[in-house]
């Protein structure tokens, strides 16, 4: 028999192609089918991947696309439930199930349909599927108070959680994975805080449930999320453990954490099929250890009382979280076969004693005095063998860097927090302006691109604290003009430091400026170090009312938009994300300082979510003819 036409296939969606050759594939491994039966199969259909045309260079992703409509459907869901919550009284039990039952059925049906039907849409249906496991979320809670059901708020997040996993696996939505990560995460949180004890069923669910369907749905931002969700749930439980009493032995579970992880991105590596998520150990690990290492010198200028915890006052469950993270490291590196390990490998495997020893040196910190070489000893220690073992000085470097950084708690000690964020705010320009000194002069992107972030990441901190009207006020109220010698050579130092590398980058050009600083950044560098000289005048003066907010903040989002933009135009992940963070926590933050209405919220909401979602479909239907500005 003739094969059919194009014309009379049946054509499949996106959904179901996918399902479809999961199942030839084993089917013919069972040997249910041969090959000639599969491929009789296949040309009974028409394929989406027949239709797709790949985009010219120069085209958007698809992700904005699938950003705008997730964030419309979050924007509807979190404006109907308002908008249900504000008219709730009024509304007849009955009706109340009646309408909750009937939106989320809808929402998820919609989501299917689409799946099924509208190949074109997929994304547009996977977020209708979102939209209807947050209705379900609110359903849950307006049914428990309609019937008056008694329980736990932790209970409600944790059965919505698991209500949204089967959703995640079936269709393989990455979207309603990570949200299912969210509420797992805030129960977790709000168990260990009601029982105050270490909330142990959380580590199942994340070693059992959420890690391993991060690699069923190759997702590496999931992956990323459960490691750190990792860490965090042991810092956590560690607090826990020590009965609220804070002290630096908190940290060595989280240094050991760190290190696990290094060693298991060079397990990674003897397998074909998991080396692609290799990265996310390496970069995760040297994440956590990197902030623990460097945190611990904070906490060596903090001086231990009679009544601090002590080593014999440590809890059984501390030492034996510790020890197995010590053993598990120990055991990871006897596994570990040098002759698959690349050039990474091999310096972490020779840096692996020199870490541990970095850790462990957690357990005498108290003991040493609180004076620079005792509380940097593992920052020294971890940089100089890591430049020994690679020949890399950005590590080395980035220290250096970091004690100047430490300079300024040790000289005021706590006593002006106004101070210490203007002295950030200048030493962030300092470190922005050294990372485009190490790109032009000595063509060093990498480093350069570290010294960047860092010094931006100082800046939108310290400026963040400042657009609060309410924390400028309590500085201003308690503002003391400081007589330190030591703090005003630290600034003079800074002020000459940075404005001596501007002089030599500032006419830094590539062509098309794609390397070099951009028009807005030239002018925006030098800004940065006049804000602190602005600030430091209107706080000694005590000048903080409505136009100071109005305008800290309309310089916070410039500078935010500013880096935003730069960051499209040269196509540089690191400080899109940065800014895209900081200003939906500015945005939120003063949104919710606005104290309006809920009604008024709640419209406000389905109106941007119903716009923001219609652009994103429209987008999607024609993306082949949508193209960025260069």
């Amino acid at each position: 028999m003739e094969d059919k036409t194009s014309e009379e296939k049946i054509r499949l969606s996106l959904f179901l192609a996918n399902w479809l050759k999961g199942q030839l594939d084993i089917w013919v491994k069972k040997d249910i089918l041969n090959q000639n039966q599969k491929d009789s199969i296949t040309n009974l259909y028409v394929w989406p991947k027949e239709d797709i045309v790949p985009l010219p260079k120069g085209k958007p992703s698809t992700n904005l696309m699938a950003t705008l409509e997730t964030i419309g459907a979050s924007l509807i869901g979190l404006g109907v439930i308002s908008f249900v919550a504000f008219n709730w009284p009024k509304i007849p039990n009955f009706t109340k199930l009646i309408l909750i039952i009937a939106m989320i059925v809808s929402a998820h049906l919609t989501g299917f349909f689409i799946l099924s039907h509208r190949p074109k849409f997929q994304k547009a249906g996977f977020n209708f599927i979102f939209l209807g496991n947050i209705l379900y979320g609110a359903g849950i809670w307006l049914v428990v108070q309609m019937y008056h059901i008694h329980h736990s708020f932790p209970t409600g997040v944790f059965l919505w959680a698991l209500g949204i996993i089967p959703f995640a696996y079936v269709i393989k939505s990455k979207l309603n994975y990570f949200l299912a990560i969210a509420l797992f995460i805030l129960w977790t949180i709000e168990e260990s805080i009601v029982v105050q004890k270490p909330h142990l069923p959380f580590l199942f669910i994340l070693l059992g449930l959420l890690g391993p369907l991060s690699y069923y749905l190759k997702s590496k931002v999931g992956l990323t999320i459960c490691i750190i969700t990792g860490g965090v749930w042991l810092l956590i439980n560690n607090i826990f453990w020590f009965e609220k009493d804070i002290s630096i032995y908190l940290f060595l579970p989280l240094t050991l954490y760190g290190i696990i992880l290094l060693s298991a991105s060079n397990l990674h590596l003897f397998k074909d099929h998991l080396k692609e998520y290799r990265r996310i150990y390496l970069y995760t690990g040297t994440t956590i250890f990197s902030m623990v290492i460097f945190l611990m010198p904070f906490f060596g200028l903090i001086e231990i009382d009679s009544q601090s915890l002590t080593l014999g006052r440590l809890s059984i469950s501390f030492w034996i979280c510790s020890s197995v993270l010590l053993i598990g490291n120990l055991l990871i590196k006897t596994l570990i076969n040098k002759e698959y390990l690349d050039r990474t490998g091999i310096i972490i495997n020779k840096l692996q004693p020199y870490l541990l020893a970095s850790a462990l040196y957690i357990l005498i910190m108290p003991k040493t005095k609180p004076s620079l070489i005792p509380t940097l000893f593992p920052v020294i220690l971890v940089s100089l063998t890591h430049w020994y073992f690679s020949k890399s000085r950005m590590l080395f470097n980035l220290s250096l860097v970091y004690f100047v950084l430490w300079l300024p708690f040790c000289l005021i000690k706590w006593e002006q927090p106004l101070m210490i964020l203007l002295l950030f705010l200048i030493y962030g320009a300092v470190c922005f302006v050294l990372g485009w000194t190490y790109i032009s002069k000595f063509e060093d992107k990498t480093s350069g691109d570290v010294f960047r972030f860092f010094g931006l990441l100082i800046i939108f901190i310290s400026l963040y604290t400042f657009s609060s009207n309410y924390i400028s006020k309590s500085f201003a109220d308690y503002y003391k003009f400081l007589t330190s010698f030591d703090f005003w050579l630290l600034t003079f130092f800074f002020y000459v430091g940075g404005l001596f590398l501007y002089k030599y980058i500032v006419g830094f050009k590539y062509p098309l400026q794609k390397k070099g600083m951009l028009s807005e950044e030239r002018i925006i560098t030098p800004i940065l170090f006049i804000i602190p000289i602005t600030l430091f005048l209107i706080f000694s003066n005590k000048l903080i009312g409505f136009w100071y907010t109005f305008f800290i903040n309309l310089f916070y989002v410039s500078l935010l938009i500013t880096c935003l933009v730069s960051g499209y135009r040269r196509r540089e992940l690191y400080l899109k994300l940065l800014s895209f963070i900081f200003l939906l926590i500015l945005v939120g933050t003063r949104y919710f300082e606005l104290e309006w209405s809920l009604l008024y919220k709640s419209i406000l909401f389905v109106f941007a979510g119903i716009v923001i979602l219609v652009v994103g479909i429209l987008l999607e239907k024609n993306k082949d003819k949508v193209a960025i500005i260069e």
